[in-house]
């Protein structure tokens, strides 16, 4: 499923910070919908980590 896909990009260091940051971001969306808020935290906080300063996606501000 989803969350394997996700993982795989989460786990391969070749996909790229941008990559990586998206799939801990949707991954923490599955991990909020199974009721894992730990899970999800711990997803927001490698996304956060991973994305570039500009990545309005990830903190929700309009681009501008």
């Amino acid at each position: 499923g989803a969350a394997t896909c996700f993982a795989r990009v989460i786990d391969d260091v070749r996909a790229g910070s941008a990559a990586r940051a998206m799939a801990h971001f949707y991954a923490a969306h599955i991990a909020d919908m199974r009721g894992d808020s730990a899970e999800s935290a711990r997803h927001r906080a490698a996304a956060a980590a991973l994305a570039s300063p500009e990545a309005s996606w990830l903190r929700g501000q309009p681009r501008g």
